[in-house]
């Protein structure tokens, strides 16, 4: 029956349109993988577990101030292209402007943050307002979703590939000369730096709408996404604060050796996202239409997220000390037992990040900050119970926990989304995706 499906899932999810944008996409993120298997290794090792763990200790403050300044607009970007087809640069123009103020500020409170909670620590400072910067430079990918609602993800596909090889330079050149973590603190920014840049030029190339602003619209579209702000704060608080915790309670090689097992874990993400923000705009699309169909369709992409994951989660499992020395070396290999364990949270994180689909075609908003809300106590008791007894395995737990709580048991907590987890559990059955 799974075979049945997948031969046949290109005729039923969206047609020949749907499968080549995400082969695109999955293409995309494969050359980068493969290059990063390479330069992130040499890197990893350069660094060492203390190093590398206070670069990714300070990223989780930039994802906890991601959530906010991104106003929730990639959460219903989409949709609004979509519904405003005349009004497209009205609206690319308005949510950039908005966070463009809103990163500025935010990058601001993250710096004196940092500066608070780990005492004037230079080092650390630094690295976090180099880290910071990237919440700029990211506020120009909202016209990447342009690409995305009109099926063309593959030409924010090649900006995203010719902006990864411009930092994987950067770190080849700062490897040669042996400079100190401060200098690879910039990577993430200088990347996101040059995709605004090609993006700004595509998009102008391509003639698309002139980019315009409009306030009022701003605040309409903030009143449709305030849900999606306060949802994703609350997520990251349970998906970032292990990292943080673990920092405050043990020290940053721990952190160093919890980050390479999670990044592992999560390293194959890029093909159940691209899944998913392929089927986002034929789903979407599919609703006004025809409700049986719209929602087999979701159906069918749960049924792809859980099934791909639990095969590949099952390989993950059975290599992992062979992954971590092939992607981070020897220095590593002490972070074997977090992987096996972090690893099966990837299906139950797509599954939430699927469910945003029908979050927004439900209009069902108001009830998934009150999912994670459940998320982020559980997170944080846990990490405080665990860590100090398992260290970062505990971490990892705390974390595999929290996904199955948001994913599946939360929705069962309110009447209106209990139906939610019953499509979930169908897909995973394969029932009703023919």
């Amino acid at each position: 029956m799974l075979k049945d499906y997948t031969l046949n899932i290109k005729n039923k999810l969206g047609g020949n349109k749907f499968f080549s944008n995400t082969i695109w996409i999955v293409g995309g993120r494969i050359f980068q993988l493969l290059l990063s298997l390479i330069v992130g290794r040499i890197t990893a090792q350069y660094l060492g577990p203390s190093n590398y763990g206070i670069i990714e200790y300070t990223s989780s403050y930039v994802a906890f101030f991601t959530a906010i300044c991104t106003l929730g607009f990639t959460n219903t970007v989409v949709k609004e292209l979509m519904d405003r087809p005349g009004k497209q640069g009205d609206t690319l123009g308005t949510m950039m402007i908005f966070r463009i103020c809103s990163s500025l500020i935010s990058s601001v409170m993250l710096v004196c943050l940092i500066y608070v909670i780990d005492k004037g620590d230079w080092i650390i400072v630094c690295v976090g307002f180099l880290q910071s910067l990237t919440l700029v430079f990211q506020s120009f990918d909202i016209i990447s979703y342009w690409y995305q609602s009109n099926l063309e993800s593959k030409v924010s596909v090649k900006i995203q590939t010719y902006a990864y090889l411009i930092m994987a330079f950067y770190k080849i050149v700062i490897l040669i000369l042996q400079k100190d973590v401060i200098w690879f603190a910039f990577t993430t920014a200088l990347e996101n730096l040059a995709i605004a840049i090609l993006l700004l030029i595509s998009y102008h190339l391509r003639k698309g709408q002139k980019l315009t602003v409009s306030f009022q619209h701003g605040k309409a579209m903030l009143r449709r996404s305030y849900q999606f702000i306060l949802s994703g704060l609350i997520s990251t608080v349970y998906s970032q604060m292990d990292k943080i915790m673990l920092k405050q309670m043990l020290n940053e090689a721990i952190v160093g050796l919890y980050s390479a097992a999670m990044n592992i874990s999560s390293i194959w993400n890029f093909v159940l996202l691209a899944l998913i923000n392929s089927a986002q705009p034929v789903i979407i699309a599919s609703k006004e239409k025809d409700k049986a169909l719209y929602i087999k369709q979701l159906k069918r992409l749960y049924a792809a997220i859980i099934w791909i994951g639990i095969i590949v989660t099952s390989g993950i499992c059975v290599f992992a000390k062979q992954l971590i020395w092939i992607l981070y070396g020897t220095r590593y290999l002490d972070a074997a037992n977090t992987l096996k364990i972090s690893s099966w949270y990837t299906i139950f994180a797509m599954l939430g990040t699927a469910r945003g689909i029908w979050i927004v075609c439900e209009g069902k908003a108001k009830y998934v900050k009150y999912y994670f809300a459940m998320g982020a106590f559980v997170n944080i008791i846990l990490n405080y119970l665990l860590i100090p007894y398992m260290g970062s395995e505990g971490a990892a737990l705390a974390t595999l926990v929290t996904q199955v709580i948001t994913a599946i048991i939360a929705p069962l907590c309110f009447k209106e989304t209990r139906i939610h987890t019953r499509y979930v559990l169908e897909a995973f059955f394969l029932k009703g995706i023919r």
